[in-house]
């Protein structure tokens, strides 16, 4: 189901905050960075309420967003640490 998840078409970056990149910044793990990359897109409009989850990790993922519960798999943990800069 992780293939499946937080689909999008763009490569997501942050060059204000992380002129480095996520690989570059130190604060990524390499796992964190490429999940950045690859569903960054897709973790802000599901954080923001622009996009509507289909699936039951999105929705998951929404439901943290939303402080129903605390990050617990490796999409909500790295947007806690992106959103926060706390990893």
């Amino acid at each position: 189901m992780f293939q499946a998840a937080f689909l999008t078409d763009h490569s997501f970056s942050d060059h204000e905050n992380y002129p480095d990149g996520f690989f570059g910044s130190g604060v990524f793990t390499a796992e964190q960075a490429l999940l950045l990359k690859k569903h960054g897109h897709a973790y802000s409009a599901f954080a923001s309420g622009e996009r509507v989850p289909l699936l039951p990790l999105e929705n998951e993922f929404v439901e943290f967003c939303k402080g129903v519960k605390l990050p617990s798999n490796i999409h909500e943990q790295t947007w806690f640490c992106y959103v926060s800069k706390a990893c």
